[in-house]
């Protein structure tokens, strides 16, 4: 019983898997508006959300990945409704950019077991602490996978409808280096 909580405590301190912080994407302020199509619709986009959060192993899978993920608000000021993604293109400069599916960004952003490897943790010479170690481990990434998956199927964006008069504000992830100016359109 003495060795349990020194134990515990070094398992905490050189655990390599992180939780997940809720990106809150209905709270954050964004960026001026864009018009889009001459006054058919406005969105507003801000970059770096999970970072912002606190969520620097999702953050650093969006380097690795080249996917950013977005907070995004969709204001449709016309008159027809709007399909987010069918009716938009998104571009970074001259390069139309892929818009992903939310199964597509959270195989993208997820933590991995791979990127756990080779973090510089301390290396203890005991198989059961390795083995509670590796368990911990486990039992918080998947949880922390869980709770982004769950954020993605409540606020992901691809596929909503706008109505006129309305506006949507979720996530979405798109294949851009994050930082890039984007430009968003209508195809009608």
């Amino acid at each position: 019983m003495q060795y349990l909580f020194p134990l515990i405590a070094l398992l905490v301190l050189t655990s390599c898997a992180s939780n997940y912080h809720l990106t809150e994407p209905l709270t954050l302020s964004f960026d001026q508006p864009q018009d889009v199509q001459n006054g058919q619709a406005k969105i507003s986009y801000r970059y770096n959300v999970l970072k912002e959060a606190g969520n620097r192993k999702y953050a650093k899978k969006e380097k690795q990945s080249g996917v950013s993920l977005l907070a995004l608000r969709i204001e449709n000021v016309g008159t027809d409704t709007l399909f987010f993604p069918g009716d938009f293109y998104v571009m970074a400069g001259r390069d139309s950019l892929y818009l992903l599916t939310s199964d597509e960004a959270g195989e993208a952003l997820r933590q991995t077991t791979a990127e756990d490897s080779g973090n510089g943790a301390v290396e203890v010479d005991a198989p059961l602490l390795n083995a509670t170690k590796d368990i911990f481990n486990a039992a918080t990434q998947v949880k922390a996978n869980l709770r982004f998956a769950k954020e993605l199927e409540e606020f992901y964006l691809f596929p909503c409808l706008v109505a006129p008069g309305v506006s949507r504000v979720g996530l979405q992830a798109m294949e851009v280096t994050a930082g890039k100016p984007l430009t968003f359109g209508l195809y009608k």
